[in-house]
């Protein structure tokens, strides 16, 4: 029999339920029902009933169709031909799943009563319906590839781009990157940080060496990449000795004493470092105030000359007319001044020869090394390393009167005339007169402070050496740590 609206695809059918007649039992089917898809509620169903000799006087059993093909079963079919409608039953086919009756389905899922379909998903009223693949809250907005971001996040690509960033070329980058800096995707040039949103100059007080760091009032100078409390000459010429100015003053962390300092030079080859009047390599150090003595400059130098390196430590009283401190032990007496000028006269060692006199060929190294107890220097290690053919390796260690042990809190290397406000040339010619001065500490940091004691601004003397050369040095390879280098070259003589 023709049923009208009904073909071949929606005949495959059976029922769960028997319905039982007068006939044998053998003489019953049993039908499976296949439902391919949604039957809307407003659409204009068709209905008819088939009646077969299985069925019961007064039961049909329903096929109804929809112009959208769907099959409900279990529904009362009312009516006849292009007027017959459905009544619902308790249930829907919803492509391979039963929903049901008063849900909604969204292509095979089952959305409850309110929600509405976006694709497969089934959003809940006050949402939006995203790219027709995600509901949004209210608090999202919709962005591309159906991606729900906050409304205070940024859509990016199928992304979202968090507080605190921009999207840049598909990317999401900080706004205190420099290729963001402060937002719209401002691209910083090279040599420049971001630093709060603004491109900085590594070389500026904002942002001194990089990374953003900022030169306090202490120390409100940029040099070299390091905050300084004053830029240095980072020369020993006579010119920066009227200045007050020639190496870097260093510190520990915080101005805390100094133990176990050890600083060398290094003569880099081929060549050699050499001064035909002689030189000096000279530590030279102020104690913390109220020390508990009258010392107030401190130095330890290594004197190259006369064929021989002597080491020598020097304390002085400046409150007293520039008056050297006398050692009750030193190893040449008790006298250690001439007219007011010490000349390496007391705790003093010859330490090396040398010949030809007042060379140190390039491979060399000279040291000098601080020995402390509960940070008061106890005594120095002059050291080294000659590198010629009759050199080699020497060394003689110095103590310091159990009287006279105190801090060092800051200080300063140069290389200099010998001695007695001595000023000298060294070699400068090309591939001479250079090489690396390291500092090392075996507690806590070396920090440059410039070219002043801003530990102590106020101390009777913070000051410089007399002897000058024509020696210039570089700046710090870092502004803070437990080893320091500088570079160090011999120049053409200028301010004489």
């Amino acid at each position: 029999m023709a049923i009208p609206g009904f073909n071949a695809e929606y005949s495959l059918y059976s029922s769960e339920r028997t319905y039982q007649t007068g006939a044998p039992e053998s003489a019953y089917d049993s039908h499976q029902m296949v439902v391919p898809a949604l039957c809307n509620q407003t659409a204009y169903d068709q209905c008819v009933a088939h009646n077969t000799q299985h069925m019961q006087p007064g039961m049909l059993e329903v096929y109804c169709l929809t112009q959208y093909g769907c099959i409900l079963n279990g529904d009362i079919c009312v009516g006849e031909g292009a007027s017959a409608h459905c009544v619902f039953g308790g249930e829907f086919y919803c492509g391979g799943i039963v929903c049901p009756i008063g849900h909604l389905c969204c292509e095979e899922t089952c959305c409850p009563p309110g929600d509405f379909c976006c694709g497969e998903s089934c959003c809940s009223p006050g949402y939006t319906c995203c790219d027709n693949q995600s509901c949004c809250a209210p608090t999202d907005r919709c962005c591309p590839g159906g991606t729900c971001c906050p409304k205070t996040e940024q859509c990016c690509g199928t992304g979202c781009c968090p507080v605190g960033t921009n999207c840049c070329d598909g990317v999401c980058v900080s706004t205190n990157s420099p290729n963001n800096c402060g937002g719209h995707c401002n691209v910083c040039q090279s040599g420049y940080d971001c630093c709060n949103g603004d491109c900085e100059p590594t070389d500026s007080r904002k942002n001194c060496g990089g990374n953003c760091t900022v030169c306090d009032d202490g120390s409100p100078f940029c040099f070299n990449g390091c905050c300084v409390d004053g830029v240095p000459t980072l020369s020993s010429s006579i010119a920066s000795r009227n200045s007050h100015s020639t190496n870097y003053w260093l510190s520990n962390d915080n101005c805390q004493p100094i133990g176990d300092l050890y600083v060398s030079l290094d003569v880099e080859g081929p060549g050699y470092l050499g001064a035909q009047n002689g030189f000096s390599l000279q530590l030279n150090a102020v104690p913390p105030p109220n020390n508990g003595t009258n010392v107030t400059w401190m130095q330890y130098a290594l004197l190259v000359g006369n064929y021989g390196i002597d080491g020598v430590i020097q304390y002085w009283d400046n409150a007293a007319s520039a008056n050297c401190v006398l050692f009750s032990n030193n190893q040449v007496g008790s006298n250690c001044c001439n007219d007011g000028n010490c000349g390496g006269v007391f705790s003093d060692a010859q330490v090396a020869d040398l010949d030809p006199s007042n060379v140190i060929p390039g491979g060399s190294f000279l040291a000098i090394d601080l020995y402390s107890s509960n940070g008061n220097i106890t005594g120095a290690l002059f050291a080294g390393w000659i590198n010629w053919p009759y050199g080699g390796w020497f060394q003689n260690y110095v103590p310091i009167p159990e009287n006279l042990q105190i801090p060092i809190q800051a200080f300063q290397f140069v290389a200099v005339g010998l001695d007695n406000l001595d000023d000298t040339t060294f070699t400068h010619a090309d591939g001479y007169g250079g090489g690396t001065i390291n500092y090392v500490v075996h507690s806590g940091n070396l920090c440059v402070m410039g070219a002043n004691n801003s530990c102590s601004p106020r101390a009777i003397y913070s000051g410089f050496t007399g002897e000058t050369s024509n020696m210039s040095y570089g700046p710090m390879d870092t502004c803070c740590g437990p080893v320091l280098s500088q570079s160090f070259l011999a120049v053409a003589p200028q301010g004489k």
